[in-house]
């Protein structure tokens, strides 16, 4: 289970498994300052919720083909475990 230091927003994962113009995607997520983690052909990419069409759509404009996509969103286990470990870093109060 990860704790995703951005639980307090809208933000969520997308993983996509890229079929044609892998180069082109990677290009695009550094042009963007997206933030992604790729492996091979899979990138998993950290947006907002409300900017997922939006990403799509620039992915077809930009000739980029995924197989496969799947989104993560926040639990609320990973919620609570988020505020623990900021309260952890802050220390005693």
């Amino acid at each position: 289970m990860s704790i995703w230091p951005f639980c307090f927003n809208n933000a969520i994962r997308v993983h996509l498994i890229i079929t044609s113009e892998l180069a082109g995607a990677l290009s695009y997520l550094q042009d963007q300052q997206l933030s992604y983690t790729a492996q091979a052909n899979n990138l998993t990419i950290e947006l907002d919720e409300h900017a997922i069409a939006q990403f799509l759509i620039n992915l077809g404009e930009h000739k980029i083909i995924y197989s496969h996509i799947s989104i993560d969103k926040p639990t609320l286990e990973d919620y609570f475990l988020n505020i623990m470990k900021q309260n952890n870093q802050k220390g005693p109060q």
